[in-house]
């Protein structure tokens, strides 16, 4: 799980690494960038010989990281807490692409769970067809290399410039 949480982190900052300020961002303020014990903890022990490589280089990739832990109460309600990783208000941005992320490590957990029972992996061509006009099919991908879709290929093109998979 935590290394799942670590290849998370680590995409996010991708992700930042290539957003843009936008027009309304909080006001500037002199306070010093906001960082909890805990996820300093988290990344600095747990983190991979590529990720300590974008943490040690804060002014190149200018990430900021807000994870929020969800603990279950006996009755099962949700509680949420945030962590904070170089939160600062002077360096405000909107990662771009914020909901592709999530998705491809859903789509990747899940083939994973599919890749138990079947002959499957990550560059398996995956065909998209289309139930009615307004949809349309995927029977190929000029930008892969064998010229078929494929999950990992669709990561690469979302996840823009960071590739994933090489």
């Amino acid at each position: 799980m935590q290394r799942f949480i670590l290849y998370c982190l680590f995409f996010l900052m991708q992700y930042a690494a290539s957003a843009q300020q936008l027009p309304g961002t909080p006001p500037p303020t002199d306070a010093e960038p906001r960082s909890d014990s805990f996820l300093v903890h988290l990344l600095r022990e747990q983190a991979s010989p590529a990720l300590l490589r974008v943490l040690n280089k804060p002014d190149s990739f200018h990430y900021q990281i807000i994870y929020t832990r969800i603990d279950r109460d006996k009755h099962n309600r949700p509680h949420f807490t945030n962590f904070y990783y170089r939160l600062d208000a002077n360096d405000y941005f909107n990662p771009a692409s914020t909901v592709k992320m999530p998705l491809a490590f859903l789509a990747l957990e899940k083939l994973d769970s599919l890749s138990r029972r079947y002959d499957i992996d990550k560059e398996t061509p995956m065909l998209t067809d289309s139930a009615y006009t307004g949809q349309t099919p995927a029977h190929t991908d000029t930008s892969a290399t064998n010229g078929l879709p494929s999950l990992a290929q669709y990561i690469r093109i979302s996840a823009s410039p960071a590739v994933l998979f090489r």
